[in-house]
């Protein structure tokens, strides 16, 4: 699973959190989604759409 997240700049708080509660959701489910293994790809753009291309 990707998720493109703002981790710093204006939008950190949000991102940081919906990070976080991602990680432990996959943790808990034992490393799946739906039953498939799940591995969480993240990046930050920082919230800036250049960073973002």
């Amino acid at each position: 699973m990707g998720v493109a997240l703002d981790i710093s700049g204006p939008f950190a708080t949000i991102g940081a959190e919906t990070r976080d509660g991602l990680n432990l959701a996959i943790e808990q489910l034992d490393g799946k989604l739906g039953g498939a293994s799940a591995v969480f790809l993240q990046t930050d753009f920082a919230g800036s759409p250049e960073q973002a291309n």
